[in-house]
């Protein structure tokens, strides 16, 4: 498990990396739990890069989960988009921002990765914002 350095209402979580099966493993520790996020470095090296950044911080002071958004009635119970349906609103998503107070965020450039599935953790734009994936956005 992560330490942690720091916490408090301006703490929302603090981060680690887990390692597993040889593959890093961002471990997001809020106040509900922990969310491990598997590093895709072939896929964007420059997110994980700035991720790894983020650990030599030990902690994410400003980093925080401000929307959440159910599947409603576009997806099934497995996160699969039902045909002909929209993609919301509900948009299925879970949003926040890893920008740490006091630091600088410097825009990542788009890195080509994958179809946005369920569980996939993506930068709105070129970040800070992110978002978690609740459902297959492919």
């Amino acid at each position: 498990a992560p330490a942690v350095i720091a916490r408090g209402d301006d703490v929302m979580w603090t981060s680690g990396l887990v390692f597993g099966k040889a593959q890093g493993i961002v471990g997001l520790e809020t106040n509900l739990g922990t969310l491990h996020i598997q590093l895709l470095p072939d896929c964007a090296p420059r997110s994980v890069d700035y991720f790894i950044e983020l650990l030599s911080l030990r902690n994410c002071a400003g980093c925080r989960f401000y929307r959440a958004e159910g599947r409603g009635n576009f997806w099934d119970a497995k996160g699969d988009h039902i045909k002909n349906a929209a993609f919301g609103p509900p948009y299925a998503l879970l949003q926040g921002t890893l920008e740490v107070d006091g630091v600088g965020f410097k825009e990542i450039v788009k890195e080509g990765c994958l179809a946005v599935r369920r569980g996939s953790v993506a930068w709105v734009g070129s970040g800070p914002e992110f978002l978690i994936s609740l459902a297959d956005h492919g």
